[in-house]
């Protein structure tokens, strides 16, 4: 069975190790391992050094942000090809992928609807 301890817990571990206290009478005492013990404290001085370099800011949750999508197709581009599929729907997806305009772009694409 999983059991989940506390900040409070944890942090009085990672300072009964800094105090002097074994890794192995902590665990002990915890009832836990010494990798559950060492993953902690990794952790712990990660966040305090993004603390320490930034603030109080770097502690706050941010939601992970894409910036850039590696397949997507500029918009400019994708509005042409449109215009283009529109214009001539006979041409097929390996056709359009010859165009020297559209090569770089479309050569992962297997069907333009």
């Amino acid at each position: 069975m999983k059991k989940r301890y506390t900040e409070e817990q944890i942090i009085k571990a990672l300072k009964q190790n800094e105090a002097g206290s074994k890794v192995d009478d902590i665990c002990r005492d915890l009832g836990i391992s010494s990798g559950t013990f060492y993953n902690w404290r990794t952790t712990f001085y990660r966040w305090y050094e993004r603390y320490r370099r930034v603030g109080q800011d770097a502690l706050q949750d941010k939601t992970a942000q894409v910036t850039r999508v590696w397949n997507r197709i500029p918009d400019a581009v994708r509005d042409r090809l449109i215009t283009l599929v529109l214009d001539r729907p006979e041409l097929s997806p390996r056709e359009l992928a010859e165009d020297r305009k559209f090569k770089p772009h479309l050569s992962r694409i297997s069907k333009v609807s």
